[in-house]
């Protein structure tokens, strides 16, 4: 059970630019449907992968559980509960930009549209 001082915990430790948000560690199995389907359109049609020759005998079933797995990790790093932390963006950034470089993708290097920097 939450808390307000749990709450407000959790708050103060995933404040950004003044915004806060608490999201639950767990996220719900209808959010990750819902960017997977987002992802990959084709999730939605039942057996839409077990037609295709080109996914090497893949499953439906098995891309599903494949893509639900990336969303989860996905939801773990904008929720606060995986790798990043703002203390090392500079470090994160300069990845971008020596990835870039090396391979010479100059797209690599522009910071997604609506981001300050």
């Amino acid at each position: 059970m939450k808390t307000k001082e749990t709450t407000d915990a959790c708050s103060a430790s995933r404040s950004t630019a003044g915004l806060a948000v608490v999201l639950p560690k767990e996220p719900p199995l209808g959010l990750l449907m819902s960017m997977a389907l987002r992802y990959d359109h084709g999730l939605g049609c039942p057996g839409y992968y077990d037609t295709m020759p080109t996914y090497n005998g893949e499953t439906h079933a098995k891309r599903l559980e494949a893509t639900i797995t990336t969303m989860r990790q996905l939801y773990e790093e904008v929720s606060g509960y995986g790798f990043y932390r703002p203390d090392c963006e500079e470090e994160y950034a300069a990845m971008v930009t020596a990835n870039a470089e090396v391979t010479g993708d100059a797209a690599s290097s522009r910071r997604p549209r609506g981001l300050p920097g």
